[in-house]
């Protein structure tokens, strides 16, 4: 018997190719006869890397983990792996999602993005639906005013689910992503992973674009929230203190200049 798998060339979509199926011990599907079979072909970034997996049709996302989990194209499984994610956590994500309908039935177009922690898809209505196995906001944080806002978020089984807004990244400028992260650092936050190459003493430094993303508000915004870390508590209550200060001179030096 035979599968298909997937054959790619740079920056473009490709079409599955057949070779032969390996044994495989995966969560049963009726829907899809393996994991190849639903996978339509894949784009890369201007590195080679594993940018993009589009489905030949709109998927569960409880089918699309277990397509990838079931996948036996080797390029996928190393990029993958490459970024810490292995096909039997999918199918473990998979089958917890069988206890929440409502999430492992939301149809979703493509994988978008991935990393070691998190799976980006985009959603049938145009949306970004994010499943991490760690909360989205490190340590715990609220999220603040440079953070993507969240649409509906929730947590299934040993997951968490994030719908958010799907952005646009080819426009973004150095100068209005330093302008973002200096707001950021303004605010206490400490930045991580933003770098294209870590060099946080060189002010033109380049930022990372992944990180970021233009709403349709024409806003930009974290979209790895990730990448900054929350202040120690005592900071706000120093900041509330200057911010009093500050108020209050210039409360008695409007009252003079009247």
């Amino acid at each position: 018997m035979q599968i298909l798998a997937i054959q790619s060339t740079n920056n473009k979509f490709t079409k599955p190719v057949a070779f032969k199926q390996r044994h495989h011990n995966t969560l049963p599907s009726d829907t899809f006869k393996s994991g190849s079979d639903n996978i339509a072909g894949i784009k890369k970034n201007k590195y080679n890397r594993l940018e993009r997996i589009r489905f030949k049709r709109p998927l569960s996302v409880q089918n699309a983990f277990l397509s990838l989990g079931k996948t036996y194209d080797d390029y996928i499984i190393k990029e993958l792996q490459r970024r810490f994610q292995v096909q039997d956590t999918f199918e473990l994500i998979a089958l917890q999602l069988n206890n929440y309908p409502e999430i492992a039935n939301i149809k979703v177009k493509s994988l978008v993005g991935f990393g070691a922690f998190a799976m980006a898809f985009e959603t049938l209505d145009g949306n970004i639906l994010k499943i991490t196995d760690i909360n989205h906001f490190p340590n715990g944080r609220k999220p603040d005013d440079f953070d993507l806002p969240i649409k509906k978020h929730g947590k299934f089984g040993d997951y968490y689910y994030y719908i958010e807004e799907k952005v646009s990244q080819e426009d973004l400028t150095q100068k209005e992503l330093k302008a973002l992260v200096k707001h950021i650092k303004s605010k206490g936050y400490t930045m991580r992973d933003y770098l294209v190459h870590y060099d946080e003493e060189n002010p033109d430094a380049a930022i990372k674009e992944d990180q970021f993303g233009r709403a349709k508000n024409g806003k930009i915004y974290l979209i790895d929230p990730g990448c900054a870390i929350a202040p120690p508590k005592h900071f706000f209550d120093v900041k509330r203190i200057k911010d009093k200060i500050k108020e209050k001179f210039f409360d008695k030096f409007n009252k003079k200049c009247d």
